[in-house]
């Protein structure tokens, strides 16, 4: 990996600008040229050398040839030897002999091989013609035969080292190298100014590309001439306009969508596919700073930048509820999810609605969230079925404590920072006689009760008194709660609101009081969540009271009803015996049971005058009083009674009404 990276650096450093490719290319094909050019100048003098060389070799043999062939034809060796002796004075040989026709060294430039015998001659035994051996540079070996009346009487072969030639090509290397060298230095200059000027309006163009990616978008690539560095910075500039263009129209249409957004009443939030908030408007943002938990900060995962899906992954069943709806709207596989979820904040229990629909046909761009504030409607929803329950309960006799109690964990579950408590007065209207505060502690309930009513008793005595509402916002340094300022400290209360308890006809019936934690002034809403429930707490305590007095009224009935001497019956609209007390039973003989259904057209009553004649079912009293509406008194009338005869009755009917009909 380190080489790769060794490697990489290296090719940046040599081609990573247009002018490095320009600079390092001149200098490549010169570099090439010249090299090709020694090579060939080097190769042309190796050919010349070489040709020189062998001349001379040639030269010398033949010459030698000519001379030696009567001293070989009479085998004056001796002779031959001075001759050979005589040429090794000669530059660069490497050595001169003689040989017969069967090779055998005559002559030799070294004398130690004289007689020696050369093996690589027998090929050319008959040759009668220049033999070359060897042609380097390094050595050419000539061979020439020696000849005499046209027959061959042996050889004379010569070596010529090529020292001269060497150091001569060697120098015509180093000049090649030397000049290449200096034309490559040449090249890299001329390229270097070449690329400079070929390629400044380019680095201008560059230049104004690099300013406008940090920001710049106004500057633009100023390069004149026709060339293609020319009309490739007036597309360039083209581009800046249209893509400038394009951004002020992105700008307005962006502007155009927060004007959009931040103009509905409810909290917006767009999402990409991937859950990542990308736009908000100014609903959301407030709603994200109400429900933070730390003051003047946006709640967490609520701001553009953040993943909105992060903040579903709650425990709660309502939070991944949320998160595998808006999941399935991004996935395609819904077309639409909505959810009412509640959402409490610092002050108050809120509720919200959510909607979340797909940004266009494909819901993989993007979803768009409607958080609807329905807190107003969830209130009248929640007060109502409250004010329901609790009619429930004084519809079914449940006890007066039960009913308030009721009333007060009610109002608290609709207002969670609300701590609630009934103070009853006492049957002289001086007195606080009963505690109904569930949430408080048991040692305040217990200490306030019995304490007397007055202008600055607390806030419950002194709302009794003055009959009207008293607000406390501070505890603390309120005159009022001079007595009880210890007892508040210790039950940990700061605040305290009480709304008188009147009845319909005016009496004071106790107080309705809201306690707070700490110092708090009631808002609007407020004061009309106090007087709500303390009308309610007053048709609760009224009803109770009037129960008490009907079942009192009616228990008082009931008892004359039993006991009285007179015999009493009821008769329904329709004329049906409905009840007869126990007198009633006994003087007509007949058990509840044998009356309940009968009617006054029975004819088996056989009722008579005093004269005896029938009285008709149409004329009993209690017939006349159902269909005139009039109380008929003073009847004289007999009824047979078993096993008594005939009984006298004094009989009068009188008709109820209800609603203004007789019943």
């Amino acid at each position: 990996m380190e080489k790769l990276r060794t490697l990489d650096k290296l090719g940046i450093l040599l081609v990573g600008s247009l002018r490095r490719q320009l600079m390092l290319g001149m200098v490549m094909v010169v570099t090439l040229m010249m090299s090709m050019f020694v090579w060939d100048l080097t190769r042309q003098q190796r050919a010349e050398a070489l040709d020189r060389q062998s001349e001379r070799a040639a030269a010398i043999a033949h010459s030698v040839a000519a001379s030696s062939a009567v001293w070989v034809g009479s085998s004056d060796t001796s002779g031959l030897q001075k001759m050979v002796q005589g040429l090794v004075q000669y530059p660069d040989l490497r050595y001169a002999m003689v040989l017969d026709s069967r090779g055998r060294v005559l002559a030799h430039s070294d004398p130690t091989r004289l007689g020696e015998y050369l093996t690589d001659l027998e090929p050319h035994a008959v040759s009668t013609v220049l033999t070359v051996f060897r042609r380097e540079v390094e050595l050419v070996d000539i061979a020439s035969p020696i000849l005499m009346d046209g027959r061959q009487m042996g050889w004379v072969r010569i070596g010529l080292a090529g020292d001269e030639m060497k150091v001569r090509l060697v120098q015509t290397r180093r000049n090649g190298i030397v000049y290449t060298l200096l034309a490559v230095a040449l090249t890299m200059v001329l390229a270097y100014l070449t690329s400079r000027y070929m390629t400044h309006r380019l680095r201008t163009i560059a230049k104004v590309a690099s300013a406008v990616q940090a920001g710049n978008t106004a500057l633009r690539a100023n390069v004149a001439g026709r060339d293609e560095a020319a009309r490739l910075a007036r597309q360039f500039n083209d581009m800046l306009d249209t893509l400038a263009s394009r951004d002020r129209a992105m700008k307005d249409s962006e502007a155009f969508k927060n004007i959009i957004l931040d103009s509905v009443a409810a909290e917006v939030v767009v999402l990409d596919s991937q859950g990542t908030i990308v736009a908000v408007n100014e609903h959301w943002q407030r709603f994200a700073l109400e429900n933070s938990d730390v003051p003047n900060v946006q709640a967490r995962n609520t701001g553009v930048g953040a993943n909105y899906l992060a903040a579903c992954r709650g425990d709660s069943y309502r939070a991944l509820e949320a998160h595998d709806g808006i999941r399935a709207v991004l996935d395609g596989k819904k077309s639409r999810f909505s959810l009412e979820y509640p959402c409490a904040t610092r002050s108050q229990q809120r509720w919200f609605s959510m909607v979340v629909v797909p940004l266009g046909a494909d819901a993989r761009s993007g979803v768009a969230i409607t958080h609807t504030d329905i807190t107003e409607v969830k209130d009248v929803q929640q007060h109502e079925q409250f004010h329901g329950r609790i009619l429930e309960l004084m519809a079914s006799d449940t006890p007066l404590h039960d009913v308030l109690a009721a009333t007060v964990l009610g109002v608290e579950q609709l207002h969670p920072a609300m701590l609630c408590s009934i103070m009853l007065l006492n049957n002289d209207g001086l007195h606080l006689s009963q505690a109904v505060a569930p949430s408080l502690p048991d040692f305040f309930n217990a200490a306030v009760i019995g304490v007397e009513i007055g202008p600055g008793v607390g806030s419950c005595g002194a709302a009794a008194y003055s009959r009207r509402r008293v607000v406390v916002e501070d505890i603390a340094v309120h005159p009022n709660w001079a007595n009880f300022m210890a007892l508040a400290a210790r039950a940990k209360l700061a605040a305290c609101w009480s709304q008188p308890i009147v009845s319909s006809a005016g009496r004071v019936l106790g107080t309705f009081a809201i306690y707070h934690r700490e110092p708090n002034t009631p808002s609007f809403q407020d004061i009309v969540v106090i007087e709500k429930a303390a009308r309610l707490a007053g048709i609760a305590i009224e009803h109770n009271q009037t129960q008490d007095a009907l079942k009192a009224s009616e228990y008082t009935f009931r008892t004359l009803f039993e006991t009285a001497p007179h015999g009493v019956v009821y008769q329904d609209v329709g004329g049906h015996i409905t009840s007869a007390n126990p007198a009633a039973q006994r003087i007509l003989g007949l058990t509840l049971d044998q009356l309940q259904g009968r009617t006054s057209m029975d004819p088996s009553w056989l009722a008579i005058h005093e004269d005896s004649s029938p009285i008709p079912g149409d004329q009993h009293p209690i017939t006349l009083a159902l269909t005139t509406g009039q109380p008929v008194k003073d009847v004289l009338m007999g009824v047979p009674v078993p096993e008594r005869g005939v009984v006298w009755l004094l009989i009068s009917a009188m008709p109820l009404f209800k609603d203004g009909q007789v019943a």
